[in-house]
């Protein structure tokens, strides 16, 4: 991004850095470019974090970004090919902006197995509205999980971020990130607004792709 043009991207931007500096990172805010650690196709980052742990190339964005994913993944493609650099998407999800405390709320994998459990009796019984947040709390704690078994920073992130993330590294299909964004709209209107129609067949999809997603991940078989 460089040179903020939106107070609330500046103001995620800033959270993000003390998350990171929490986390052990030495952080860089707006860096310039004589600050870049290799050539990034005229792109300038928002953050540069380093650390034991890894070091990261930060972009922070919103949903009405009109600057496209792939753009973002040729961008992580190109740091991947830097030992020791990661590429981190962290976006806005403007109309539910208050998301800090749901960064911190994860399931164990255990946890997630007794959960799947309680989603099939919610959904056997009806219970959509009851069943789908908890569906997602699955579904996001998974990715986490998985995200950070292969080294990735999943913690200081957003849910919206979770999913860039692991799409510009690869690790979700096309198809999948569509899925997972659409799942994440559903969660939203049903927690912020209650007003989501659901039908069985639709949760039952959401039930099936996370199960899928699981144990490809390798938390449930």
């Amino acid at each position: 991004m460089t040179r903020f043009k939106e107070t609330h991207e500046h103001e995620r931007a800033k959270l993000l850095a003390k998350e990171l500096e929490d986390q052990g990172y030495s952080v860089i805010f707006e860096p310039e470019p004589s600050q870049l650690p290799f050539n990034l196709m005229n792109y300038r980052p928002d953050l540069i974090a380093t650390g034991a742990a890894g070091n990261l190339i930060v972009e922070v964005r919103t949903r009405s970004d009109s600057r496209s994913i792939e753009r973002y993944k040729q961008i992580a493609e190109e740091v991947a090919k830097h030992s020791g650099w990661r590429f981190m998407l962290s976006t806005i999800d403007e109309p539910y902006q208050n998301e800090s405390a749901e960064i911190k709320q994860e399931l164990s994998d255990d946890a997630i197995i007794r959960a799947l459990s309680k989603v099939d009796l919610l959904v056997s019984s009806d219970s959509y509205e009851m069943a789908v947040p908890t569906l997602w709390s699955i579904f996001i704690s998974g990715m986490r999980s998985s995200g950070r078994r292969k080294g990735l920073p999943m913690d200081a992130t957003n849910d919206r971020s979770v999913i860039n993330y692991m799409y510009s590294l690869g690790q979700i299909t096309a198809s999948e990130y569509e899925e997972s964004n659409a799942f994440l709209s559903i969660r939203n209107k049903l927690i912020h607004t209650f007003d989501a129609e659901l039908n069985k067949n639709q949760v039952q999809r959401l039930v099936d792709f996370t199960k899928q997603k699981l144990c490809e991940w390798g938390i449930i078989t």
